[in-house]
């Protein structure tokens, strides 16, 4: 199995056959599954009968096997029962020619996710030295949920695509597309050049009084995250890049400098606001990456797209 994974979990393996980044070798199931009678788990029998179904669809081998050989497959982790042997996800590189075939993906004749054809809005993450798998699945999570279908990782250290972050992330790993900084500031003046909007994330205290690019989350306005604007891409809302930095370090300098804006998430322990003796309390001041991740989406996304959020709500 050189080279090959081992997908693990009902979430992960369906959108691993689903969308075909992979490429797929074998199915393993247990053994019971293939009984008529209902037992224990028949409530995810619909899942695996569109497992089974794709499988067979795809032309791949499905072998049975008891619940401790799959436990010994995937060391003891919780696979539910389905283990899918594939090759790693695809990680392209950033050129001039694939942020080119991007920006016509998702121009306004062609708005879907190019994987799973659902609404998808131009909004890329960059994950900036970040190492914490457990993050980066709730991140990929939340990512899928508001729209993103695209992830860029820093060079090393950082995460790559795994089966743990997919099984972490429920399979939403398996429905994006990623991108690689093999050359970073290069890479980044690629994506500046074609319109590319930066926003980097920052924590409390980290304010420059003379770099005019730190905003609070929530005093930004829609003009500043390309509301009604196309930055010459071709595509509105201005395609935005999100920067999320590894807690113990923040975002990288050569990052940071690319940034067009620097946000912070405002809590009542906020240095700002609760004097400079708020770093020494022992009440947590900071949010988890994951979690500011996700309320980051969401102001993002109603100051990007109200309009739509409304017509949706109604």
């Amino acid at each position: 199995m050189s080279g090959m994974q081992l997908i693990y979990g009902i979430h992960p393996v369906l959108a691993a056959l689903t969308f075909k980044q992979r490429t797929i070798s074998r199915l393993f199931l247990r053994e019971d599954y293939f009984c008529n009678t209902p037992h224990e788990h028949s409530v995810s029998r619909s899942w695996i009968s569109r497992i089974r179904t794709l499988s067979t669809e795809i032309g791949i081998p499905i072998l049975t096997a008891s619940l401790e050989d799959l436990r010994r497959l995937v060391n003891g982790r919780s696979h539910q029962g389905v283990v899918l042997e594939a090759g790693p996800l695809p990680v392209e590189e950033i050129t001039r020619r694939s942020v080119s075939n991007w920006l016509r993906e998702h121009t306004n004749k062609v708005n879907g996710n190019f994987l799973t054809h659902q609404p998808c809005r131009p909004l890329i993450l960059l994950l900036d030295h970040l190492t914490d798998v457990m993050n980066v699945g709730s991140i990929l999570r939340s990512a899928i949920f508001f729209g993103a279908c695209t992830v860029i990782f820093s060079s090393a250290p950082c995460v790559v695509p795994s089966a743990l972050i997919s099984k972490l992330s429920a399979g939403a790993l398996e429905c994006l597309r990623f991108f690689r900084l093999s050359s970073t500031v290069q890479d980044l003046n690629v994506l500046k050049d074609s319109g590319f909007l930066f926003i980097g994330t920052v924590g409390s205290g980290t304010s420059d009084g003379d770099d005019g690019r730190y905003r609070a989350s929530c005093l930004l306005r829609p003009c500043e995250v390309g509301f009604g604007d196309d930055g010459g891409t071709g595509v509105t809302p201005r395609p935005l890049i999100l920067v999320l930095g590894s807690e113990a370090k923040g975002i990288s300098a050569e990052v940071m400098n690319a940034c067009h804006l620097l946000v912070r998430i405002v809590g009542p322990h906020d240095s700002a606001i609760a004097g400079p003796d708020a770093k020494y309390s022992p009440i947590p001041t900071s949010l988890n990456v994951a979690v500011s991740t996700g309320i980051l989406l969401y102001q993002l996304t109603k100051l990007r797209h109200d309009n739509e959020l409304v017509q949706k709500a109604v």
